[in-house]
């Protein structure tokens, strides 16, 4: 019994390993644009966690998106790479009119 959760195990974590990663995008260029603006706002107490708030808003949002994409699509990374550079613009609009909130569970 104990092989077969072990050889279970296994193949899931090689069947994880496989999968493509998603595409990199400039979320760090995004996210420090948006930093200047909100200093130049005149609201530094929060820039610096809304900084941070924005990179994780932005890579757990992609990283979502890639996930959910790459399963409901069995793997077609052409569909999955079109699909992720429209989230990559709408979280880019989302971030530079900033309407973000980063409430995904840790």
């Amino acid at each position: 019994m104990s092989k077969i959760l072990v050889i279970l195990l296994c193949f899931a974590i090689a069947l994880v390993s496989c999968l493509p990663p998603r595409p990199d995008f400039p979320i760090d260029d995004l996210c420090d644009k948006y930093r200047e603006k909100c200093a130049s706002r005149g609201k530094n107490i929060f820039c610096k966690q809304r900084t941070e708030e924005c990179r994780l808003y932005a890579s757990k949002g992609l990283d979502i998106a890639w996930s959910f994409c790459m399963f409901s699509n069995t793997d077609d990374l052409v569909a999955c790479n079109k699909r992720i550079q429209i989230d990559y613009e709408i979280i880019t609009n989302t971030v530079r009119d900033d309407k973000f909130k980063y409430d995904f569970a840790y």
